[in-house]
């Protein structure tokens, strides 16, 4: 959204090429609905009133829509997402590498208690 936004696409666009794009069903219908409900609505408040949209996302986007500067706060929020995800699937190695030693442990004892 942040490089169609600098591209200079109005915003109706840059929501209708966004859920073209998206993969998860569930953003994708959030963003299906938001160019009809920002016809007779604000943005804002549609992003704020869509469960599926974090309340600090509407509020980032409601200071970027304010100081004029849209495409930074969507490359902002970009960043935290690739971040946290980055972080979440450190952790969930990080998890997983005991898991891997108790099962193969297991294994090794019962293969050598067996044969």
């Amino acid at each position: 959204m942040a490089m169609l936004i600098k591209a200079g696409l109005p915003m109706l666009e840059v929501i209708q090429t966004a859920g073209d794009v998206i993969n998860n069903r569930l953003y994708q219908k959030s963003f299906e609905k938001l160019p009809m409900r920002s016809k007779t609505e604000h943005p804002i408040k549609v992003i704020k009133e869509d469960k599926n949209f974090m309340p600090m996302v509407a509020h980032m986007v409601n200071l970027g829509e304010k100081s004029g500067n849209l495409d930074y706060v969507f490359d902002q929020i970009a960043t935290f997402f690739e971040k946290d995800v980055d972080n979440m699937t450190r952790n969930l190695s990080t998890l997983i590498e005991p898991l891997l030693m108790i099962v193969m442990g297991v294994a090794v004892g019962l293969s050598c208690y067996l044969f």
